[in-house]
């Protein structure tokens, strides 16, 4: 997905609609339009829904779930200065409020999706059982209704078109001059006569316009613009009363941060134990998606086995953090998040060295299957299997040392993340001069190995 460029789009028409509303469109609508649009229907992935939720229909239906979590959050805001969270009490989004605006980003979301990730599709509703997917691309709106449904292609057809066109200027500006605009009647209005020119368009083809494509236009910019901006506009129906007694401090961000490692926690720990019970299910369903892992059922339910311990283990590490910090009244909140930084990093880099080690021939196979044609040229596949085991001792040690300094800082021990400081660094001066020569000298050192085509 374009990451940056959905937090752009609803990053700055949040913020241009808060300036123009005077902050009827709230803080927090700009906010949870600013999230939504950027991973609000990619959530669905998460839940194997992904198809669903990149959806117009799925997207309306899914927002009902995230509104509840959004709605339920607008109540508290950060004091970043204090490093406290503050419970603003009832001073939230009304959950119809949050809806409109998470149904509106996730559309944008959609939107951005059909025009850079898939080529100019945009999906409107999802494969259900037998009830067939609707989907529509660029060139389906441009040829919608082209062709005279009546077959008449004369220039009569044109004149109503240009009709339609000075009748509706004179409309729109009448509306501008009177109180009208403010109106349902004005809104009526519009919409019929934008469904008696679709009826006009139906019949006498695209020649009523000078060939535009106006029918599929008009569908693609209500579905993507028009709806979701009527949308944010009634949310601004439902902003919240601002409370004129002093807000509460609830809780520390530290307090938080205990509360979240105690949920990791549950969470790996959780999935440890559904991996020891279901790895036999949970290998035969990986090589339903991909064969190649045929042969290598033993090391899937192994890798399964291990890395169960692995989740489990680092589960009570968390327990362990969350209880230290509790109980030492540890409240230093940007050291918390250092430590967690530190623990973090040293989970993935354990992860990454279990899954290479017991996986290593058939993730090898399967690059080689995807990228081989790349990859032949330069190195060969017991190369790279060769090259396994001494890159997982060199992130092996990286995991230690990252997950010795968390250690260190817990227990505010000087000399234990002194240490690690010292040895991390070095291997940042080590690491980072030897890639950037790498990429800086490629041709040359193909060349010098013989590695050019």
């Amino acid at each position: 997905m374009p990451s940056i460029a959905h937090l752009i789009l609803g990053g700055f028409i949040g913020i241009f609609l808060y300036k123009i509303s005077n902050g009827k469109f709230s803080k927090h609508h700009v906010f949870i339009l600013f999230m939504n649009n950027y991973i609000g229907p990619d959530t669905g992935w998460a839940l194997n829904i992904g198809s669903f939720t990149h959806t117009l229909f799925g997207n309306t239906i899914y927002s009902l779930l995230l509104s509840i979590f959004y709605s339920y959050f607008t109540k508290f805001s950060i004091d970043y200065k204090k490093k406290v969270l503050i419970d603003n009490g009832n001073q939230k989004l009304n959950f119809l409020a949050t809806y409109f605006v998470v149904m509106a980003g996730g559309i944008m979301h959609i939107y951005l999706d059909g025009v850079i990730n898939y080529n100019g599709t945009f999906y409107y509703f999802p494969q259900i059982g037998d009830i067939s997917r609707i989907d529509f691309t660029i060139m389906d709106f441009i040829q919608f209704w082209s062709s005279s449904a009546i077959g008449i292609n004369t220039i009569a057809s044109v004149i109503g078109g240009i009709i339609f066109i000075i009748g509706f200027i004179h409309f729109f500006t009448y509306f501008l001059q009177t109180k009208d605009i403010k109106s349902i009647k004005s809104m009526l209005y519009s919409i019929f006569y934008i469904i008696a020119f679709m009826i006009y368009f139906y019949l006498f083809g695209n020649y009523s316009t000078a060939y535009h494509a106006d029918a599929g236009a008009i569908i693609f910019i209500f579905s993507f613009w028009i709806i979701p901006i009527f949308l944010l506009y009634l949310s601004t129906f439902y902003n919240p009363k601002i409370m004129k007694t002093e807000t509460k401090i609830k809780f520390n961000l530290s307090n938080f941060m205990i509360i979240i490692y105690f949920f990791i926690g549950i969470i790996l720990m959780m999935g440890g134990i559904l991996c020891i019970l279901f790895r036999q299910t949970i290998s035969e369903y990986i090589i339903n998606l991909e064969p190649l892992f045929l042969s290598f059922e033993i090391e899937l339910e192994k890798f399964f086995l291990i890395i169960s311990f692995f989740l489990i283990t680092f589960g009570l590490i968390d327990f362990f953090v969350g209880r230290t910090i509790k109980s030492r009244k540890f409240m230093d909140f940007r050291l918390n998040l250092v430590i967690s930084y530190f623990i973090i990093i040293s989970f993935l880099i354990g992860f990454a060295i279990i899954t290479l080690l017991i996986l290593k021939y058939p993730l090898v196979d399967y690059l080689y299957l995807k990228l081989g044609y790349k990859i032949e040229p330069y190195i060969e596949k017991t190369q790279i299997i060769n090259l396994i085991i001494p890159a997982s001792i060199i992130l092996a040690i990286f995991s230690g040392l990252n997950l010795l300094m968390s250690f260190g800082l817990l227990f505010k021990n000087k000399k234990l993340y002194h240490l690690t400081i010292i040895l991390n660094s070095l291997a940042v001066i080590a690491v980072y001069p030897v890639s950037i020569a790498c990429y800086l000298c490629e041709n040359k050192i193909k060349e010098f190995y013989n590695f050019e085509r």
